[in-house]
């Protein structure tokens, strides 16, 4: 009985006395974020640190160049035995360009309140369905469009669900299935000009899995935009 009053007091202890097993580390960037959908991608990752710390240098420079600019205009734009600043309208020299698109830029920007041409589409509801990867490359396109032929956004619209849900000899794919961003580029590259527009093939997400390609991807029409081309 003793022995058996031993055995249980120990078995009672040992958990505060053994140390506890260290928990695995996981990198949150190998996580689907739940309910978005944005799928880890294999590509090789952009060094966030190094290209931040470029950045807020690019910024540094290109402050001190509006301020020598403002006291000293025609010694700011000189070459001073370098190449001026003004006359930086190429990418061949790419900080010196970055530092005056920074330096000639608005601190803030708004394409609703802006006198031209309406560049981003209103936010959308992806509803409770992995696809934020297609409505973030399908506004993207639609806002280079817009701003590279100065026209409304509307004009330039792309069906996110047949870019999503509707591609050529593919399986209708799913709510949960996600989407990386190589991927979703990929097709928007093949299929951008063939896309239809939001007006005849709206978002209806299969939130049950149950839906036939001919319901979720067989729209009122099949025009793409006429900006796509």
């Amino acid at each position: 009985l003793l022995l058996l009053l031993l055995l249980l007091l120990l078995l009672l202890l040992l958990p505060l006395l053994l140390p506890p097993l260290p928990l695995p580390l996981l990198d949150p960037s190998d996580v689907m974020l739940s309910g978005q959908g944005l799928v880890p991608s294999l590509v090789p990752r952009v060094g966030a640190t190094n290209t931040l710390a470029q950045l807020q240098q690019q910024y540094r420079n290109s402050q001190a160049w509006k301020r020598a600019y403002k006291q000293r205009p025609r010694s700011a734009c000189g070459r001073n035995g370098g190449a001026s600043l003004c006359a930086a309208q190429n990418t061949d020299a790419a900080d010196a360009y970055a530092q005056l698109m920074l330096a000639t830029s608005p601190q803030a920007y708004s394409s609703t309140s802006s006198s031209g041409p309406r560049l981003v589409s209103p936010a959308q509801d992806q509803a409770p369905c992995e696809a934020c990867t297609a409505f973030a490359v399908a506004a993207t396109a639609e806002t280079a469009m817009a701003a590279a032929l100065q026209v409304d956004v509307q004009q330039c619209s792309i069906s996110v669900q047949a870019l999503f849900f509707c591609a050529p000899e593919r399986p209708v794919r799913s709510c949960e299935a996600g989407w990386n961003l190589p991927d979703a580029l990929q097709q928007l590259q093949q299929r951008g000009q063939s896309l239809p527009t939001t007006s005849c093939l709206p978002y209806k997400p299969d939130l049950m899995g149950d839906l036939s390609a001919d319901v979720m991807c067989s729209g009122s029409c099949n025009n793409p935009s006429p900006h796509a081309a």
